[in-house]
């Protein structure tokens, strides 16, 4: 992606700034979905417009009683948090919860994070790692992927219990 290198020529990260939908229009999930699922693709970060309560029409992700909108779910997904290497993919499907990830052993110390919404996968998900040798942990609503150095790539899917 053109934006993706020019981050990288600027030696700094990728941000969407003010992201959102009015809370009228008839496709604000699918849009914020979509929006979302590109971002989780090009590991971008974004600034999302508005997690407050509002009217309807508004861009708010919350009724005038404090009610999130349909459209709020569309952000709530799992995503990698810290990567202890160099990241490779991450994909999610809301229509099932399947969330998958990789990414490139370079020696960073420490593990991969990756945080997991409790409204999405309580009371415990399924975990497989990519590689029996490594080791995953959960952790106070996070997976904490121990990369086994010996292991080229990492990979990891996370599903519903």
């Amino acid at each position: 992606d053109k934006m993706g290198r020019e981050a990288a020529r600027l030696g700094g990260a990728w941000l969407v700034g003010e992201a959102g939908v009015r809370s009228s229009k008839t496709r604000a999930v699918e849009y914020l979905g979509d929006l979302m699922a590109e971002v989780d693709a090009r590991f971008v970060s974004v600034y999302l417009w508005d997690y407050s309560r509002g009217a309807e029409g508004s861009y708010a992700l919350l009724g005038p009683a404090g009610e999130e909108r349909p459209a709020a779910a569309a952000l709530v997904r799992p995503y990698m948090h810290y990567i202890a290497g160099e990241p490779l993919e991450q994909t999610y499907d809301s229509s099932n919860g399947a969330f998958s990830a990789a990414w490139a052993e370079r020696g960073v110390p420490g593990a991969t994070e990756i945080v997991l919404p409790a409204r999405l996968y309580e009371p415990t998900p399924r975990l497989t790692a990519g590689d029996p040798r490594d080791r995953l942990e959960l952790s106070q609503g996070r997976l904490l992927v121990h990369g086994d150095p010996a292991v080229a790539v990492h990979r990891v899917r996370v599903e519903r219990p």
